[in-house]
């Protein structure tokens, strides 16, 4: 079951609003409890119909994974592009990767608008994703 704006979780964050959502869960604006700081929430859950056991324990290594490298690219280094990974938590009915909280959509959305020939906007996203990617490779992964 999805979160609701002013729900609290885990007594930590409280709910502002869902940023967007795909199959096995959700991405949430919300708000740091005690740093009274916005944070984006990815939530990985278990209760999503016709996930099983093995598939639900895929998803979580990959969830872990993006959590890892996420983690080791929070470097003072880092690309300006990315986001920062704060915590990851991992349990049997729920897991949660909170992140820096980018404003401005989604890089999927921004290219869909921007995808117009000659558009500027669109070839800088292009690139930065570019970046992004070889930001990723350069630190393993």
């Amino acid at each position: 079951m999805p979160f609701a704006p002013g729900d609290l979780l885990l007594d930590k964050y409280h709910i502002e609003k869902t940023l967007g959502q795909g199959a096995f869960g959700e991405v949430y604006l919300v708000t740091h409890r005690v740093l009274g700081v916005a944070r984006a929430l990815k939530v990985l859950k278990r209760d999503v119909p016709g996930l099983g056991s093995r598939e639900y324990s895929e998803a979580q290594e990959r969830f872990q994974l993006e959590a890892r490298l996420g983690a080791r690219l929070n470097t003072p280094l880092a690309h300006p592009h990315l986001l920062q990974v704060f915590d990851c938590l991992l349990s049997e009915e729920l897991s949660l990767l909170e992140m820096e909280y980018a404003a401005g959509g989604s890089l999927a959305a921004r290219l869909q608008t921007a995808r117009k020939p000659g558009r500027p906007a669109a070839n800088r996203a292009r690139k930065r994703l570019g970046d992004g990617r070889g930001a990723r490779a350069a630190h393993g992964g």
